[in-house]
């Protein structure tokens, strides 16, 4: 649909040509003259072959809940890495797919492209590959006439695609996945067809943790359903589902397998399973049952704010052939934690997608209305404050002279930029690629790039009342949603933390802002779908006022910057502080020099510079898996100038069902 065919003049005539052309254009002109909106639907396994094909993917029941899989020496393209795992992978247990969906042409020819993979990352500087193989196989002219949102579901269990394992990107398997991704692209958009689109909502609990204090999530689950036009049909042929959970359920779970796979192996240590397997986690689950469940047709899924840390580790799953699951917010009396294993994973996809089904009805009593798509996208800056992270994009031939120059050390499969800016808040379009250039540092002898600015994109998509918008990374839901009405109430403070010594609690945990009160009125009626690790990843993103960054000294000298009140605790230097050094280097070495004399400037420095990347302290993982200390406030401002709106916000204010409840006691019994 909406494709224009190439005409050779050749030996026709001057006017046979011109009447061709006119028929061309007038296809073109008209391809969407009934005021409708289509809707296309396609997916493909990205599973690496073996022996050209995908023959050995075998089906394990749920009753077979801990078995690693099918056992695979060697994939056809070599060894590829367990995204958040092993640097080999040895069995398959289920199947891992890309999922496209397309909705279009508007009034202007514009159509979305939705696109997923069931992947752990995909960054920004990689996905350049994809847009260009896109554009080559379909051509300039409907190429533009696309809006594309590209995500990752954050799989840890899947095939690398991050280069932060110990072995770095089978490049091959990489190029393999890109090709399944633009096939099914193109499947999407040649196969749409007249669509009624319906849209819902509801909050589902069920394995929803949070590992992080504050314990705040976004629990909704939001819904687009697209129907055959004019069939009566009660099941639809797409879906589009959103939630917000870490797809990591047996991470660091040690599934059994025959023991003689292992004399397959070249292994010196003990054989173990133990994250070497590919699985599509909860997400696959909940696609192939909700398909399943509504007769058919392809569910595509969007992980939303997943940050500090939307998990299931803190959260038991219980058996529901004893006890219902409901919206999974109680925990049944009497009932029994599932032990870890496949079981939890199946029973957290499969419930979600019964819930789904059964308890989000459609909220619209007549289609979408079909109207012009609004969309818009930004470019935003990031400064760099990740030493591990300006070590990872250096040329692969720093470490190794033989080694790859057009490869990256860890992060990504492709080389990304890096920029040289002036000032704190530098206009991006006046910065400077560093061209890849890099030094070596005179502490850790380690390369590192000369650039400390990274750029990164958000987007906005508006679909009749519903809106879209993509999100970088990992972001913190209490940015997006806001904070409960009563969590700065010293009442609230057993309520939602576990440990409030080691956090900023109250109104000491301060925020930019909350991107749901700037987009306005985010409610059943008008939702707000939030794409998380869509466009690109740079990492986690949350508050700085609840960043330590780890002291690097020995633990004398750390006491003793503290107690002469250099820094606020023993271990660790707080975000704020971090940021007054990195910003104003110079102003804050004399005001250290004049409060504590000379050389204490030097030791905060270096934990500032050198911290994220020397390890964590007690409660603040995430600050060692963050791009930047200053992503939080580089985005809400990205939002506030693409949405034109002033960066505001700190309460939920409009849709707060499935963030005010007191989910703390009812998840950790």
């Amino acid at each position: 649909k909406g494709k224009t065919s190439t005409i050779m003049m050749g030996h026709l005539s001057f006017i046979l040509f011109l009447s061709l052309i006119t028929i061309s254009l007038t296809f073109n002109l008209n391809i969407n003259e009934n005021d409708e909106y289509n809707v296309g639907i396609a997916s493909r396994s990205i599973l690496p072959l073996v022996n050209g094909s995908l023959d050995y993917l075998t089906y394990f029941p749920p009753e077979d809940h801990t078995t690693a899989g099918v056992f695979i020496e060697k994939f056809d393209v070599g060894e590829i890495a367990v995204g958040n795992g092993a640097e080999s992978c040895h069995w398959v247990r289920n199947d891992i797919r890309v999922r496209a969906m397309t909705i279009g042409p508007d009034p202007q020819n514009k159509t979305v492209l939705f696109l997923v993979g069931e992947v752990y990352m995909l960054f920004k500087n990689d996905l350049k590959e994809f847009h260009e193989m896109l554009k080559e196989k379909i051509g300039d002219d409907e190429y533009n006439n696309l809006y594309i949102m590209v995500g990752a579901q954050h799989n840890h269990e899947g095939p690398d695609t991050s280069g932060l394992n110990i072995r770095t990107i089978n490049h091959e398997y990489y190029k393999y996945m890109l090709e399944l991704m633009v096939d099914a692209a193109v499947e999407a958009l040649d196969n749409m067809e007249p669509a009624e689109l319906y849209y819902g909502e509801n909050q589902f609990y069920y394995g929803l943790g949070d590992n992080r204090d504050p314990l705040i999530m976004d629990a909704t689950v939001r819904v687009l359903r697209a129907y055959r036009k004019g069939l009566n049909e009660d099941h639809p042929f797409a879906t589009f589902v959103q939630w917000g959970m870490h797809p990591e359920i047996t991470l660091g779970y040690r599934p059994t397998f025959d023991e003689n796979d292992c004399a397959e192996l070249p292994v010196t240590s003990p054989c173990s399973a133990r994250n070497a397997y590919f699985t599509a986690d909860y997400p696959g689950y909940l696609s192939d049952h909700l398909s399943l469940l509504q007769g058919g047709g392809e569910v595509i899924y969007f992980n939303g704010a997943i940050g500090v840390q939307i998990g299931n580790n803190k959260s038991p799953i219980w058996d529901p052939k004893d006890f219902p699951v409901g919206n999974g917010l109680t925990y049944p009396e009497g009932a029994e934690p599932i032990p870890e294993n496949f079981y939890r994973t199946y029973l957290i996809g499969t419930q979600l997608a019964y819930f789904i089904h059964n308890s989000i009805e459609n909220i619209n009593s007549e289609p979408l209305a079909y109207g012009e798509f609004e969309y818009r996208e930004i470019n935003l800056g990031a400064r760099i404050t990740n030493f591990l992270f300006k070590v990872g994009l250096v040329p692969r031939n720093a470490l190794n002279p033989f080694a790859s120059k057009d490869r990256p050390l860890r992060i990504g499969n492709t080389l990304r930029e890096a920029y040289l800016c002036n000032g704190n808040n530098p206009d991006f379009s006046e910065c400077i690629s560093d061209n890849f250039a890099y030094n070596y540092d005179n502490i850790t002898k380690l390369p590192y790039r000369v650039g400390n600015w990274m750029e990164t994109s958000v987007s906005f998509l508006r679909l009749a009342n519903i809106r879209f918008l993509t999100l970088p990374g990992e972001v913190c839901p209490e940015l997006i949603t806001g904070l409960p009405t009563d969590f700065d109430d010293d009442s609230s403070v057993d309520k939602y933390y576990r440990q409030p010594e080691e956090h900023a609690v109250g109104k000491d945990y301060t925020m930019p802002g909350a991107v749901m009160s700037m987009m306005g009125n985010c409610n059943k009626d008008n939702p707000c779908f939030i794409l998380g690790l869509t466009q690109d990843e740079i990492g986690y993103i949350f508050p700085l006022s609840d960043w330590k960054i780890k002291c690097v000294q020995d633990a004398e000298t750390c006491l003793d910057l503290y107690l002469m009140g250099a820094s606020e605790y023993s271990d660790s230097v707080t975000g704020d502080e971090c940021k007054r050094v990195l910003e104003f280097p110079t102003l804050t070495k004399l005001d250290y020099d004049n409060k504590f004399g000379p050389g204490i400037f030097s030791n905060i420095n270096a934990t500032c510079y050198y911290g994220q990347a020397y390890g964590q302290v007690n409660g603040h993982y995430e600050e060692t898996n963050s791009g930047s200390l200053f992503a939080a406030e580089a985005l809400l401002n990205a939002i506030g100038e693409l949405l034109a709106v002033p960066v505001a916000g700190r309460y939920c204010t409009t849709n707060c069902a499935g963030v005010e409840p007191d989910y703390s006691t009812a998840l950790y019994p």
